[in-house]
């Protein structure tokens, strides 16, 4: 278990977030194009949830590159890992831009936020998702959730897919 102290808090020591789980799988479907059905990305999301009750994830940070192909696998995946009800979805990239070998981190601390202090950022420039696989996306305001489990993915070149679970905890107790 990895342990991050936030650095606002450093009068705190007792007050962490933490990664509690981990899972990736690779799709080898394309060089750079995702797997069409989200089986790689939902395989790599159901490693990450061994053990944990699906209710208890509060958000996803979906890996959201807004391209047809990725946003619509992200969907699929999304919707057979929760059985057609995910919660809800928010990316970072349309606010900060497509980092390539940063993104997944800086996903990871943004998700780590959202699973202590509960308030999911709103998704900057979503307009429309996919009507096959409807998520809901937070846009526009932020949106206030219990603190908890949050969900954050990514998908990368040659069939990379990954997922992370973060999590509020205290250290020694």
């Amino acid at each position: 278990m990895v342990w991050m102290r936030r650095a606002d808090d450093l009068d705190n020591p007792g007050r962490y977030c933490r990664i509690v789980s981990y899972g990736c799988s690779n799709d080898a479907n394309h060089i750079s194009g995702p797997s069409r059905d989200g089986s790689g990305l939902a395989l790599a999301i159901e490693r990450a949830l061994v053990g944990i009750d699906r209710s208890e994830v509060r958000a996803i940070c979906a890996h959201g590159t807004a391209t047809v192909y990725n946003d619509a696998m992200e969907a699929r995946a999304f919707h057979t890992v929760f059985g057609g009800n995910p919660p809800p979805v928010f990316g970072i990239k349309g606010a900060i831009g497509h980092t390539l070998g940063a993104a997944g981190l800086i996903e990871v601390i943004i998700s780590a936020l959202v699973a202590t202090e509960g308030v999911i950022p709103p998704t900057v420039g979503f307009e429309h998702g996919e009507d096959d696989f409807p998520l809901d996306v937070v846009h526009g305001e932020p949106r206030k959730i219990k603190p908890g489990y949050v969900l954050t993915t990514n998908s990368g070149f040659g069939g990379m897919n990954t997922a992370i679970v973060v999590g509020p905890g205290r250290l020694g107790g």
